[in-house]
């Protein structure tokens, strides 16, 4: 089908419903029966399509969307192929949705049709093909949707309805709905592995540690694990750290690195991805209590490093450690890409847009930001230069959790670094997107907004072997 502007387009008749339940805005000129809509080429851009209700001001929703292209193109997300987007939808689901739906979801008219009254005819065999394939975009899509209002369920479950045994339950009862193993390792075989770090930060609290494990094994024919941890700190206190009152309102969120993830896995399973995915939730709290690790404590972790504890308020990375040696050694996990709300410096460099990144391979970070064309999450690298490691130097261990003389993101991700055995990783400090307190979009929302849920989901059904340089 070849697009051409200033042509009338009409959704099919067979799924007007989808897309009126989906917030398409319907043409009330046109008898409110099928959405019509007018085809222009962007003035700025060659390779954007607009599709615009053909009640509107054409040469309006130019200058408005011509401009959101350009806020686009300033955050790096330089639109490479034809871009065909439709203005006036009520949220960007429903975007999402008709732009990967398009074209065999759409009856192509003639310009002449509103004179003639006369559309194209489309053959059965090619009706049929139309729905076969726009059912299959649509099933995948609404298991994405599904998979991350699960997500933000999760996290906005205060911390007294969900600590380390009853997210494990439910995640539990996600896999077996999903499609995907789960296995809940206990805290007695957790410290047989010598999970020291993680078993650390869970001393303080009544609620024992659960380190659940969820696989999907979708390739059998292919060795290639990816491995995503989670940090799942039901509630953080910061421990003898303590945090200000204001400061422990929002710990519950402290696990929505380990909710996208869950999300993430939920999505892969339900829509059978031909990939192999690991996953990893180290679910503990950090409360302070006369058991609780305090500052000055010298502790051991799985991978076998000694770590001087100087902040017991850095506790997510300890936990993060111990699950990304054990995806890597018991899991065998090839790549690993950790998310978690891990420093409150993340929200003074970037905000609450945009995830701040740590990468070791450009190749693998690369590739996951090919994944963000199409789900509208922002993300910023930042640099992993050698002199932030020399921030983590310790006198009496081999590192220390945490230094105060700045760039808190980066040194934290470095203190991570230290345990990924020189593997393909990607670490997402979500401490700023993980939740709203006032709407992002007419889709996302107060409370949690499950990013990165999104895209990981599509570099995940994306990504090859040949994309990632070991």
């Amino acid at each position: 089908m070849v697009i051409e502007d200033g042509k009338f387009y009409f959704i099919k008749d067979e799924f007007f419903d989808v897309f009126k339940d989906y917030g398409l805005m319907v043409n009330k000129e046109n008898g409110n029966k099928r959405p019509c809509y007018y085809c222009i080429k962007s003035k700025k851009y060659d390779n954007i399509i607009w599709f615009i209700p053909v009640s509107t001001k054409i040469d309006k929703y130019k200058r408005i969307y011509d401009s959101k292209i350009q806020k686009q193109i300033k955050l790096g997300k330089n639109p490479s192929i034809d871009t065909i987007v439709f203005g006036d939808v009520a949220n960007t689901y429903s975007a999402f949705l008709i732009q990967n739906m398009f074209p065999v979801t759409l009856d192509y008219i003639e310009s002449q049709y509103m004179k003639n009254k006369v559309p194209i005819k489309v053959s059965k065999q090619l009706e049929t093909e139309i729905i076969y394939k726009a059912n299959k975009v649509l099933n995948e899509t609404l298991n994405i949707v599904s998979s991350i209002n699960m997500a933000k369920d999760l996290v906005n479950e205060p911390a007294n309805v969900i600590y380390p045994e009853i997210l494990a339950n439910e995640v539990v009862k996600i896999g077996a709905e999903s499609g995907f193993e789960v296995e809940v390792i206990h805290e007695e075989k957790c410290r047989d592995m010598g999970m020291q770090a993680f078993l650390s930060v869970a001393k303080g609290s009544v609620h024992s540690p659960k380190l659940i494990v969820m696989r999907y094994m979708g390739d059998e024919g292919n060795k290639e694990v990816l491995g995503l941890v989670g940090k799942g700190l039901t509630y953080d206190s910061g421990g003898f750290s303590l945090k200000p009152p204001t400061g422990m309102i929002d710990m519950k969120e402290d696990m929505a690195g380990g909710a996208a993830v869950i999300g993430t896995m939920s999505g892969i399973a339900k829509n059978k991805l031909k990939k192999n995915v690991v996953a990893v939730v180290a679910a503990c709290e950090n409360i302070l209590s006369r058991d609780a690790f305090k500052p000055g404590d010298i502790i051991g972790s799985m991978a076998g490093k000694t770590i001087e504890v100087n902040n017991t308020d850095a506790e997510g990375r300890l936990t993060l450690i111990d699950a990304i040696t054990y995806i890597i050694e018991k899991e065998g996990a090839g790549m690993i890409i950790d998310v978690a709300t891990l420093t409150g410096a993340a929200i003074h460099a970037l905000g609450r847009y945009t995830t701040a990144v740590v990468s070791n391979n450009d190749q693998f970070y690369e590739t996951f930001m090919e994944a963000t064309n199409v789900t509208d999450e922002s993300f910023w690298r930042l640099p992993t230069f050698d002199h932030y490691k020399k921030q983590l130097k310790s006198k009496v261990a081999d590192l220390k959790n945490s230094d105060k003389t700045g760039a808190g993101t980066i040194t934290a991700a470095m203190f991570i670094k230290e345990f990924v055995q020189d593997k393909p990783w990607i670490h997402l400090d979500i401490a700023g997107t993980a939740s709203t307190e006032s709407p992002i979009s007419e889709y996302m929302g107060c409370g949690a907004t499950a990013v990165p849920l999104r895209t990981l989901y599509y570099f995940i059904k994306g990504m090859r072997k040949d994309h990632i340089d070991n």
